[in-house]
């Protein structure tokens, strides 16, 4: 876990410094390659033996096909070396017994008998929870390449869309839930809700054919820039609308959109879209918070429901930008809780003032702040991660949440990626918990009008509405959330399914990030092409 944020820890013992730990711990990426600055163990012979364990270091970078060149965002030489997908196989066994939290729980097999994927994918525990979901739903990797490209760069291949797959095989439905700022799908008109029926005038919703699939696979997910596919859309309008999309590469992510204040009968309400916890995305929730400032607002609602988690420490700013330092001083935002071979870090606290993510310091630059003691959040089951993290930091510390739409993802847990040979890893390192010690929400935050278990918060379930533009008061989830501001009281309940892509692979559908092409689309569910 060693990393360039700790090089900087070491040597910036300030107050708070050891926040840094957590610029990437929850659910974003980091571009840290540790071994190319720790120490590294000479090579030795590469050699599995069950239940004996060499070091990360001992085969860090010891690649079969290494790397040539600089990466793109440092400058820095690739580290690689000459080895084996042995070296590989056995530096993710170590990095998986030093620092994964149930490491204890993994299994010890012969990495002779996988592939590198196979091996990494099988390195976690298979235990259960209590209500019978598995332990560990949040182990995946990505290509280091892509991974850098959308956190350090922020942005994204493709068209700019942000999908919906509400239904894996015939009749599929994959609907628009919005489009990057300026991207080939906003300048193409395409609208929120906007279903997909047909690609090239292939019926989308009803195909079976191989060979249609396969052009499915390769327009929804294109491998290069400059690809042409035409796509015909059913507007929420009920008419029909047919583009041609160019893919692009290195398009900008709009993490803060439709920033508003709505005047109604009971005051002024800020509204804000929030879609990645990413390094970027401070400077737009800075010019929010003083929008919302300079507005005088009563009321906060803040919308993550396809936010899937990102920077923790940006978590922690944007806490604070909601409570303000009454609600919030000298009080810890989050607490990591790691495996006993890990040294524990010190908490986390809510952080007041801007960070310079470039250079990995904080500034004297004190962040706005809207001094609020209750805030609405409105949820889907990809709400994850660092947007629960604000959530039960906030609650920690008495502020008043109000969960609006569905259940979160249930996420309390914490990663540093780390990369090697081109891939980066993402394994759970540590759960953390708020204020009052609280971290138990593997089964998300749960909506409900009178709550009685602490994963459970005080809000309304309000389906996804899909058929009104985000920021609108008509919009459903948002409706629920000015009713219950102006009344207390929750919309009827409607029973209808509501959409759930698994978090780690929303990242990857989002963005298509995932080292093979995974699409949710026929019977199969899950394959690559």
């Amino acid at each position: 876990m060693k990393c360039r944020y700790f090089r900087w820890i070491v040597k910036h013992l300030l107050l708070h410094a050891f926040l840094v730990l957590f610029l990437s711990a929850c659910g974003g990426s980091s571009k840290n390659n540790s071994h190319q600055s720790a120490q590294v163990d000479s090579p030795i012979a590469a050699k599995w033996e069950s239940g004996q364990f060499t070091s990360q270091a001992a085969h860090a970078a010891l690649c079969e096909a290494p790397r040539s060149g600089v990466e793109p965002f440092s400058g820095e030489p690739f580290a690689d070396r000459p080895g084996t997908t042995l070296d590989e196989k056995l530096w993710l066994r170590a990095f998986t017994y030093e620092t994964y939290l149930w490491f204890d729980e993994v299994p010890d097999n012969d990495p002779e008998l996988f592939s590198v994927p196979a091996y990494f994918n099988q390195l976690k525990t298979t235990e259960l929870t209590q209500s019978g979901n598995l332990k560990d739903n949040f182990h995946f990797s990505v290509p280091t390449a892509d991974n850098n490209q959308r956190s350090q760069g922020g942005v994204i291949s493709g068209y700019g869309i942000n999908w919906a797959f509400n239904r894996f095989s015939p009749p599929r439905s994959l609907v628009v839930r919005y489009n990057e700022t300026g991207s080939p799908a906003d300048q193409a008109g395409i609208q929120r809700g906007a279903t997909l029926s047909k690609i090239n005038g292939i019926d989308f919703i009803h195909s079976t054919s191989s060979s249609d699939i396969d052009t499915f696979n390769e327009a929804l997910f294109p491998s290069g820039v400059g690809e042409l596919y035409t796509f015909t859309f059913i507007t929420p309008d009920n008419e029909e609308q047919v583009v041609t999309l160019a893919s692009e590469d290195n398009i900008p992510i709009t993490a803060v959109q439709n920033v508003r204040v709505l005047s109604t009968d009971v005051g002024r309400v800020g509204y804000m879209q929030y879609n990645t916890f990413n390094r970027h995305s401070q400077s737009g929730l800075i010019t929010a918070f003083t929008q919302f400032n300079e507005q005088n607002i009563d009321e906060l609602v803040i919308d993550l429901r396809y936010n899937g988690g990102g920077l923790l420490v940006l978590s922690a700013q944007i806490a604070y930008m909601i409570a303000g330092s009454q609600n919030t001083s000298n009080k810890t935002y989050y607490q990591s809780q790691s495996n006993n071979k890990v040294r524990s870090s010190r908490p986390l606290g809510f952080v007041d003032v801007e960070i310079d993510y470039d250079n990995n310091r904080f500034t004297n630059r004190k962040l706005p702040s809207v001094d609020l003691s209750r805030v609405y959040i409105l949820a889907t089951e990809n709400t994850c991660s660092a947007s629960e993290a604000v959530i039960n930091g906030l609650k920690g510390v008495g502020v008043e949440v109000v969960l609006i739409g569905n259940k979160t993802c249930g996420k309390p847990f914490s990663f540093i990626p780390e990369d090697n040979c081109g891939q980066t890893y993402f394994i759970i390192q540590s759960q953390g918990v708020n204020n009052t010690g609280f971290g138990d929400y593997v089964n998300g935050f749960i909506p409900t009008q009178s709550p009685t278990f602490d994963d459970e918060v005080l809000g309304c379930r309000v389906n996804d509405d899909l058929n009104h533009l985000l920021g609108s008061p008509d919009e459903a989830v948002l409706a629920g959330a000015l009713q219950h501001i102006a009344s207390g009281t929750c919309p009827p309940a409607v029973s209808a399914r509501i959409e759930h892509t698994p978090s780690h692979l929303e990242y990857s559908i989002r963005e298509p990030l995932l080292p093979a092409k995974y699409i949710l689309i026929d019977d199969r569910a899950l394959f690559k092409k």
